[in-house]
């Protein structure tokens, strides 16, 4: 998916916890205001939730990339 805003709210409506749908909410906030570096930091911590441990949640983050 190449509309990455499209591809953070979808996660957001998916998202199983109120909790998770908050840092996907957050990750597009910081991604609409193209703060580069907080994004980039956000992500790092992110992805090591255990949401990313099964499945193939980490590859789509980055594939949604532009």
């Amino acid at each position: 998916m190449k509309d990455v805003t499209g591809y953070l709210k979808q996660q957001q409506s998916n998202s199983p916890t109120p909790e998770l749908a908050s840092e996907w909410h957050a990750l597009e906030d910081v991604y609409n205001k193209r703060l580069w570096h907080q994004l980039t930091l956000k992500l790092m911590v992110f992805v090591r939730d255990p949401c990313f441990k099964t499945g193939d949640g980490i590859i789509q983050v980055t594939a949604s990339q532009p």
